[in-house]
């Protein structure tokens, strides 16, 4: 039997449960199985056979378990490790002359193969040099005391050496002492701290600057320095208090937050004084004065936004003083300019010399009049009585009263009488009835409820009983779809505007920026731009463009993304350009889907490297309203199940970034990756990376978004060379083989932090553990310089077939040239465009940022804004690459591409830093998709970008053009839908229709659900669901009748009520029945109800005998019930008001405890006709979604003296601090008894709809 396999050892991590696990390999003994099991703090501990565990499958090729003994299991902090370990010996022996033992000859083989394979897990795990480096001496000579606190590492030649000391803190330094190589000491005449650079004794005195030995000495902290620059610091901090405290005479406010930082300034001076005794914390107290001394100055000077203390980040929402003093200001120069005060003429100009601004006022002093200016001319703005109608003369007064009924076009019918009679005007009767006339005089009027219509232009033809519209200008059209298709073809640049940063912001080094596109029109753009008061401070911003279909534009102001910015730090600059925006299109399709973008957050610790990472879910509206629905710490998620302490700091994650996986209904996916920093002082800068797969679910009956972990992925404990302290960007290869096979690619530079370094190239792919398996690293830049470490020169993208790589920089490192590339999901990669070096021509010189381009998942192609990779929209050109595959995915094919510019309409100088691309077809959501339908599918055949002036100047603007795509924008009529047409007909023919408010019967139907509510739905035919639009059309009788909607003729004249339904229950005792809302109407189109009893009594006694509930689709929306308060009267004086809470119902007869008696006697049963009166109640139901409320009226009898009546006034409410009453709109309201049955009584519901 052969070893098929070249795997000799396995691991797995416990639970503290499972005793037994499996190996994969074969082994000739149990002994040749060791098994070590790992604690979380790294102890190995080998195990014993039979003491701790046994062992099954020996010699079997499929291997065998290993199973733990009672006390010996695993726990969940624990690492098991299984592995083979042969002897090194040689067992057989092989007879003279015996037949050939085949078996165990071949087992023979086998040990040798396996301990060739045991070697070779050892040398893997082992230090070496690769095939193509060479090491004349791997030999040391040195004993074990010359190695004694040595350091291992190599010569100038490359030779293994034993090198410097190690070192060790000496303390403070004294004389006559003997130093080794880099041993630290304090100079404690000075507070400095030095390292031993040449080994010697010492001698002389200090301070060691000057001591005899000084060029033995390396100064490692300045804590002299430090002390003085702090105490300048906390002087200025001092003096900038002063000032701020100078100011407190425009805003008091201001003043004394300006007091405070002063306050806070003094302090940090005292710390101040105590760093020379606390040397590590001197730069510290130096930095906390700096920062009291710039919060004491934005107190004083700041404008344009609320101080924010610079030490603690805490935005106070107040404004400083010189706000206040300009607020102040600009108000009275304001009023000054609106009341320009008495003037002897009318002016020409306001008080300022400006010009006249509409609705300005002056006093002429020359008539004594008050003047306005209308935005042409003066207009007096008072006039005297004269010339005015008086109220009293009814009109009389009036020079020409026909010529005043022509003015306000009453025409003659306004002088005409009210009759039957020729001339006259009908007037409707007290029943809303039309007065007798005669029937035959009426013109215009089919028989039998119907009208004469003419079916317009363009209307499909029309059959008998199919659903018609009436048209502005009276004619019928059958409802229907109608569907218009358009193939765009890519186009350059349809227009450009202009567009500036945010007030107080600026463009910088590394922004970044991108544009998600919806599948109607709508785009939301994100970027991060620094401020201009501090360039260590970067904001986020998103705002919203909404195209008109035609080319026309809606923009949004920019908004910032509230309290979502990051501060300085060392290379936080780099980090910003991995912005990216996606469009979830089914998530909340009610609010016409999610946009999804990341921020940063804060700066992390040791050196400032990482940030905090936030999710944010956006929606828009049709007009680009913006609505911020939820923020996710998606940080803090990445690194929950992190179980190396040293890297579970949220805030220190360095590089970020994502991709959508998967879109169903209203849950989305997304793979996430990040590299975690840490920074070691004196040692150096450490990373790990994490990859998890993150669910978001929205749930549209709480209206809220969850966000999941689903599967995780994380470096082991030691840092890898692949990780970053800088940036990251990665891409998904969505579907190559068409069967949803993933593949995840991660670019990352590492190396280092200050000079140069690689950029690497990691795949990833889905495991079965709901995990993901590592499959590799390709070093795919070598010699990456210091300046393209960030984001910002590289952005991948994700596609179909394949990932792709924009550069700004080539696969040399060379920052002078850019490239555009595609990964397979084999690792392997090939050009989209090739390197082409930079140039004055193609704007931004050598430092550009990389290139724009996007992947159409509508027509399987890369965009990119240039035939080469320098070009960035230069002379508005655009490219699209068709992208292909043959073997699912293996290889690409690159087509040849389309090419576009219109170098006629180009605007000068508007190249693009980080020129941002965005476009319908870039959204996951349309992946498999070959076009583009619906209403608004028009409105999605733009792309749009955002261009600035230079590589690293402000934004200026932004361009769009026509993408190549089809649409199919479909229309339907049925908003206009009037009837039913009793004729066949075509286009120009007249026909008969039965109108809605006809109040008819239309028989033209079929299949019908009795006592059905049926809708027109945008086809024109019947269905039962009311959707978000559809208009009824009406309610089944059997299955071949529908009885048209009417007007609300239930209430008559003007009672706003609507007629839902009654019982009478006389002669059927119950204890329990339902009122509800006719099917025709929605539950959220009523604003209230009102529920009447009448003649209510009961088979027996009961507390809060009438007892109701609100009901939607069959089932109670109750959730905390309500808190209310009864007033009551009793008998001839008796008057009480009692609270009381109604948690499982709410009641209209509290009826409370009068002389002792319980609740239970005051609803007496039928007393009989010497005394009558039974209950009678009014209840009003106000119907809202979460907070809805109750109040009532209600007699009773309790007794057969002429005063035991009983009358009762109440009302509730949700209680503050219990949340919501109910948790949907009422349908329904089930009424059910306290006790016994309902012997005789009326209940009548209403609603009052919206």
């Amino acid at each position: 039997m052969t070893l098929t396999t070249t795997t000799n050892k396995a691991s797995y991590s416990g639970d503290g449960n499972t005793t037994t696990f499996a190996y994969a390999f074969k082994i000739l003994d149990s002994s040749d199985l060791k098994v070590y099991i790992r604690s979380a703090s790294g102890t190995e501990t080998l195990k014993t056979i039979t003491t701790h565990y046994t062992v099954t499958g020996v010699g079997s090729a499929s291997g065998g378990n290993v199973v733990f003994t009672g006390g010996n299991i695993p726990t969940n902090t624990e690492t098991v490790i299984l592995q083979r370990v042969v002897p090194l010996t040689q067992t057989h022996d092989y007879v003279e002359n015996d037949p050939f033992p085949a078996e165990s000859h071949e087992q023979g083989l086998d040990r040798l193969t396996m301990h060739v394979q045991q070697l070779q897990e050892e040398v893997d795990r082992s230090i070496k040099a690769s095939v193509t480096n060479t090491i004349s001496s791997t030999e040391f000579t040195n004993d074990a005391t010359d190695r004694a606190n040595k350091l291992f590492a190599f010569d100038s030649s490359g030779n293994i050496n034993i090198a410097t000391t190690v070192g060790s803190n000496k303390g403070n330094w004294a004389t006559a002492t003997a130093y080794a190589e880099r041993d630290i000491v304090k100079d404690t005449s000075t507070n400095n701290i030095f390292q031993c650079k040449t080994a010697h004794t010492s001698s002389g005195s200090q301070p060691l600057t000057t001591n005899t030995d000084s060029a033995k000495w390396d100064l490692l902290v300045d804590a002299e320095s430090a002390t003085t620059s702090a105490t300048n610091s906390a002087n200025s901090a001092t003096a900038s208090a002063n000032s701020a405290t100078a100011s407190a005479n425009s805003a008091t406010q201001s003043a004394t937050s300006a007091t405070d930082s002063a306050n806070s300034a003094t302090a940090s001076a005292g710390s101040a004084t105590t760093a020379s005794n606390h040397v590590t914390t001197a730069s510290g107290h130096a930095t906390d004065a700096d920062e009291h001394k710039q919060t004491a100055q934005r107190w004083a000077s700041l404008t344009g936004s609320t101080v924010t203390d610079v030490d603690t980040g805490v935005d106070s929402g107040e404004y400083s003083a010189k706000h206040y003093a300009q607020q102040t200001a600009s108000t009275y120069d304001d009023f000054d300019d609106r009341y320009l005060g008495p003037k002897s003429s009318a002016p020409t100009q306001d008080n300022d010399g400006d010009s006249l601004q509409t609705g300005s006022l002056y006093w002429n002093t020359s008539n004594n009049n008050l003047y306005v200016w209308d935005g042409s001319s003066w207009v007096q703005g008072a006039f005297s009585s004269g010339g005015f109608l008086s109220t009293g003369n009814n009109l009389s007064d009036l020079t020409n009263p026909g010529t005043a009924r022509t003015n306000l076009g009453l025409g003659t019918s306004a002088v005409l009488d009210v009759g039957t009679s020729a001339n006259n005007i009908p007037q409707l009767d007290g029943n809303a009835r039309l007065p007798a006339v005669d029937g035959s005089q009426l013109t215009g009027m089919a028989s039998g409820g119907t009208i004469n219509m003419t079916i317009g232009s363009g209307s499909s033809a029309v059959s008998v009983g199919d659903p018609i519209t009436r048209e502005t200008n009276g004619e019928a059209k059958k409802i229907e779809v109608s569907t218009t298709t358009t193939n765009h073809s890519l186009a350059t640049t349809a227009g450009f505007a202009s567009q500036s940063n945010p007030s107080n912001r600026e463009w910088a080094y590394g922004t970044g920026a991108d544009i998600g596109a919806s599948n109607d029109g709508r785009y939301l753009y994100a970027f991060a731009t620094t401020d201009t008061n501090n360039s260590q401070t970067w904001e986020w911003y998103y705002q919203s463009f909404v195209h008109d279909g035609s080319g026309g534009w809606t923009v949004g102001t920019p908004t910032q993304i509230s309290s979502y910015k990051q501060w300085g730090g060392y290379g936080n600059g780099k980090r910003n350009d991995n912005i990216r925006v996606e469009y979830l299109e089914s998530v909340n399709s009610g609010d016409g889907g999610t946009f999804m973008l990341h921020s940063i957050y804060g700066t992390g610790s040791y050196g400032g490297y990482g940030s905090s990472r936030y999710m944010h879910l956006i929606t828009m509206t049709s007009t680009g309203a913006m609505t911020w629905e939820h923020t996710q710490h998606v940080g803090n998620m990445m690194l929950q199940d992190e179980t190396d302490s040293i890297y579970t700091q949220n805030a220190d994650i360095c590089s970020f970034d994502y991709g959508i996986s998967d879109i169903s209904g209203n849950v989305a996916k997304f793979v996430a990756h990040s590299c975690y920093a840490r920074t070691i002082p004196w040692v150096g800068h450490f990373g790990k990376q994490h990859l998890a797969e993150i669910s978001i679910t929205y749930d549209p009956n709480a209206d809220t978004y969850t966000f999941t972990k689903l599967r995780n992925y994380a470096d082991g404990s030691s840092p890898a060379h692949q990780n970053t302290v800088y940036g990251s960007s990665m891409c998904i290869i969505q579907d190559p083989d068409g069967n949803g096979t993933k593949t995840f690619c991660v670019f990352s530079s590492g190396g280092s932090t200050s000079t140069s370094g690689n950029m690497y190239m990691q795949r990833w792919v889905y495991n079965s553990s709901n995990a993901f398996t590592w499959q590799g690293s390709t070093t795919f830049i070598s010699g990456l310089g210091y300046n393209n470490n960030g984001g910002w020169r590289v952005k991948a993208q994700s596609g179909k077939f394949c990932g792709f790589i924009n550069m700004g920089t080539d696969t040399s490192g060379t920052n002078s040239s850019k490239e555009i590339k595609y990964i397979t999901k084999g690792g392997s990669f090939g050009n989209i465009q090739s390197a082409v070096n930079n140039s004055s021509t193609h704007g931004n010189g050598i430092y550009g940022p990389a290139p724009s381009g996007k992947y159409d998942y509508f027509n399987d192609a890369y965009i990119t804004l240039g035939d080469h990779p320098a070009r960035k929209g230069q002379n508005n050109h655009i490219s699209s690459y068709p992208i292909s595959t043959s073997d699912n995915g293996s290889s690409i094919t690159v087509g040849s591409p389309t090419n576009v510019n219109d170098a006629s309409n180009n605007q000068p100088s508007k190249y693009n830093y980080m020129l941002t691309l965005g476009f319908a077809g870039a959204g996951w959501s349309n992946m498999g998709q070959t076009s583009l339908s619906g209403t608004n599918a028009g409105k999605a055949n733009r792309w749009l970008y955002i261009t600035t002036s230079s590589y690293e100047g402000n934004q200026d603007g932004y361009k769009h053009g026509v993408m190549e795509l089809t649409t199919n924008v479909t229309a339907t009529n049925k908003s206009l839908f009037f009837g039913f047409a009793q004729e066949a007909g075509s286009a120009g023919s007249s026909i008969k229709v039965m109108p809605n408010d006809a109040e008819g019967l239309e028989t033209n139907v079929s299949s019908l659900t009795h006592d059905s509510a049926y809708y027109v739905a945008d086809n024109g035919s019947l269905t039962t669901s009311a959707g978000t639009d559809n208009p009824i059309a009406g309610i089944a009788i059997g299955t071949g009748a529908l009885r048209l909607p009417t007007k609300n003729v239930s209430g008559g004249g003007t009672d706003a009520r609507v007629f839902c339904g009654s019982i009478n229950i006389l002669g059927n005792p119950t204890a329990n029945f339902t009122l509800s809302l006719p099917i025709t109407l929605n539950a959220s189109d009523v604003r209230a109800y009102e529920l009447n009893f009448y003649g209510f009594s009961s088979t027996q006694t009961a507390s809060y005998p009438i007892r109701i509930l609100p009901y939607n689709s069959g089932a109670s929306v109750l959730l905390d019930g309500w808190r209310a308060q009864a007033f009551t009267m009793r008998g001839s004086s008796d008057k009480n008001i009692n609270a009381v809470s109604y948690l499982s119902y709410y009641s209209p007869t509290y009826f409370e405890t009068y002389n002792g008696q319980p609740q239970t006697d005051l609803l007496q049963t039928d007393q009989g006709t010497n005394s009558g009166g039974v209950t009678n109640a009014r209840v009003i139901y106000q119907n809202n979604r979460q907070h809805s409320s109750w109040e009532h009226q209600s007699q009773a009898r309790y007794g057969t003296s002429y005063y035991d009546f009983i009358n009762e006034i109440g009302q509730a409410g949700g209680a503050e601090g219990d949340g919501s009453a109910v948790t949907n709109y009422a349908d329904s309201f089930y009424i059910y008894s306290g006790g016994g049955n309902f012997q005789e009584g009326v209940a009548v519901l209403y609603a009052i709809t919206v």
